[in-house]
């Protein structure tokens, strides 16, 4: 199924503030979303709220965070995770008390996700990650001005093979400016 919304229909709920609305993308039932528009609107704040609401509300649920490279991926890891967990006061969700020990993302007291670079999808091959339910690729397209990486397809599409292989049960958000 395919149903494109432009940004302006995403950006008018008044109760966000002026900032991106994921509520409408949800309701189509699709697996597979992307959220494609311009800088600081709230596209990884939302992704990241979702994902640890869902987190929240069911312990057997987990999810994976990605990242083009293993740079990318150790920089949102660094001091903990300090910085992918700076803006969780704002969700207003409770006991977050969130932290990053190399790939694995901790928080309200246990493990509730993995962060991974795509780059490296064949060091996963052979891994289950049946545990994963919702998977959030960040920065899925590369900024411009960024060194070209003509396997970059190839290593987005591989690593989402390696964690969802056959399951239907898994929701991707795909984020990008």
């Amino acid at each position: 199924m395919w149903n494109f919304k432009p940004y302006s229909f995403m950006n008018t709920h008044s109760e966000n503030g002026g900032y991106f609305d994921p509520r409408p993308s949800f309701s189509y039932g699709c697996s597979i979303i992307l959220w494609i528009g311009a800088r600081r609107i709230g596209k990884t704040y939302s992704a990241k709220k979702f994902v640890l609401e869902k987190v929240l509300r069911n312990d057997s649920t987990k999810f994976a965070w990605l990242r083009d490279s293993e740079e990318a991926r150790m920089k949102l890891a660094s001091n903990q995770g300090n910085k992918f967990f700076s803006d969780c006061k704002k969700m207003k969700i409770p006991n977050i008390n969130g932290r990053i020990e190399g790939e694995t993302i901790y928080a309200f007291g246990r493990c509730v996700g993995y962060l991974m670079p795509s780059s490296t999808f064949q060091h996963y091959k052979g891994n289950d990650f049946d545990d994963i339910n919702y998977i959030v690729f960040d920065e899925f397209i590369a900024e411009k001005g960024r060194a070209s990486n003509s396997s970059r397809g190839w290593e987005i599409l591989n690593m989402l093979y390696t964690i969802c292989s056959t399951r239907k049960n898994v929701r991707i958000l795909m984020l990008a400016n």
